[in-house]
C-alpha cells in the first residue's frame, strides 16, 4: 500500500494550515510546493496510479505537461511524501 504521511503546519507561504511531509523520524518535514499538492491530491483520490494517469487527471486544467509531472513526482518520492512500485518499464505512484 502507497502512503503519504502528510501534516499541515504551515503553507509555502509560512501560515498556518498548508501541506508538509516528513523527511524523517526526527526531521522536520520537508515543505511541498502547490504543485506538488495538486498531484498529492489525485494521488490521495486513486492511487495507486502510472505518470501518465495522473497527467491525464491534472494537465489539461493546470496546463501541464508529462514533463512537468513527472518532475513533480520525482520531487515528492525525493521529499519521501511519495513510494514508488515497479510495474513493467514504468512505475506506480
Amino acid at each position: 500500500m502507497f502512503t503519504a504521511v502528510v501534516d499541515a503546519l504551515t503553507d509555502v507561504n509560512g501560515r498556518e494550515g498548508g501541506p508538509a511531509v516528513a523527511s524523517g523520524e526526527d526531521s522536520k518535514p520537508e515543505r511541498i510546493s502547490e504543485a506538488e499538492h495538486a498531484v498529492m491530491e489525485v494521488l490521495w483520490d486513486r492511487s495507486p496510479l502510472t505518470a501518465a494517469e495522473v497527467c491525464d487527471a491534472v494537465c489539461e486544467q493546470r496546463d501541464w505537461s508529462m514533463p512537468t509531472v513527472k518532475t513533480l513526482l520525482s520531487r515528492l518520492v525525493a521529499k519521501n511524501a511519495v513510494a514508488t512500485e515497479p510495474d513493467g518499464r514504468r512505475f506506480l505512484y
